[in-house]
């Protein structure tokens, strides 16, 4: 008896609602077919929203979020990203995390942003509300969706990962590379960082910090080393793993005596440091001091001269 009467109950809200509103205006006389129900090969879907514009823009969105979810949890449940699943504590959390960062990727896709509702079967209502006044549009949408479209739109997707992965094993050769200008080190960690956002999977991004920490080590290893010195005269080169390198950042001179310092690149991969010693004195500890900067670390010498 109770139950009844709730259901009576909210049959008489209904109802009131529905009174309320009427439609004052629609894209058809007759609602189609397909109005609510789901088809093989298609995504329906709907919207309201106080313009017709807006309403249109939601049933987009739905449609556009539908096709990425569905890129999504087919490339999830692939057995190239098991590994980290069956790894984790809880696999339906690693499952989620998966497919919202595989969502986030593929929405960026060519493909998805070429979604229009041009494509779409469209039917729209527009409401007024007697209680407020009020009007708001109602639209649903039938947008053509095959599995051969969703299997190209995988094969995209998948064509793209591969393009990152690519990067970052180019990255990894470079490492062991003969390359000559430190420059080389701070894009390829920019790069590594960008690719390290983009992958979802642990393994890829485990990778990544590895090769990132290798990297950085590379700065502690640069140290400048002499390559000829007379009074007036310095010149010197930046060392790495036994080859020369170059820095586009000007070095730093420091000097107690000496003055008028400066510093410029000669070619060859060297650097010649000049200097006034009129006011230094044998008794004095003439030094300069060089640094230069390299990423998070500054490499130094100190050269003595004697201005006898």
């Amino acid at each position: 008896m109770k139950k009844s009467i709730y259901i009576l109950a909210l049959l008489m809200v209904a109802n009131a609602l529905f009174a309320q509103e009427k439609v004052v205006e629609s894209s058809a006389k007759k609602a189609p077919a397909w109005l609510g129900l789901s088809e093989p090969e298609y995504i329906i879907t709907s919207s309201e929203s106080e313009t017709l514009d807006g309403a249109k823009a939601q049933c987009l969105a739905n449609i556009r979020q539908t096709i990425v979810s569905s890129v999504a949890v087919n490339i999830s449940s692939s057995e190239n990203y098991q590994e980290d699943i069956s790894m984790s504590g809880n696999s339906m959390d690693a499952q989620r995390r998966y497919q919202t960062n595989i969502e986030s990727i593929a929405a960026s896709l060519p493909f998805v942003s070429d979604i229009l509702l041009d494509d779409a079967e469209i039917y729209w209502r527009k409401f007024y509300n007697k209680k407020d006044k009020s009007y708001r549009y109602e639209v649903h949408a039938k947008y053509p969706f095959s599995t051969f479209k969703r299997n190209e739109l995988i094969s995209e997707f998948m064509t793209q990962d591969k393009e990152q992965y690519d990067k970052y094993l180019a990255l990894k050769d470079g490492y062991s590379s003969d390359f000559t200008e430190v420059e080389y080190i701070d894009r390829a960690i920019s790069e590594l960082n960008a690719l390290r956002k983009y992958f979802f999977d642990a393994k890829r991004q485990n990778e990544v910090d590895a090769l990132v920490s290798n990297y950085r080590r590379m700065y502690k290893a640069i140290s400048i080393v002499p390559y000829s010195e007379k009074l007036g005269e310095i010149v010197y080169y930046l060392e790495l793993n036994g080859r020369r390198v170059t820095c586009s950042r000007k070095a730093t001179l420091k000097s107690e005596y000496a003055t008028n310092l400066q510093v410029r690149a000669i070619g060859d991969n060297l650097y010649k440091i000049t200097y006034k010693y009129d006011y230094c004195l044998p008794e004095d500890e003439n030094t300069i001091v060089v640094s230069q900067k390299v990423g998070s670390v500054t490499a130094k010498n100190t050269f003595y001269f004697d201005p006898k």
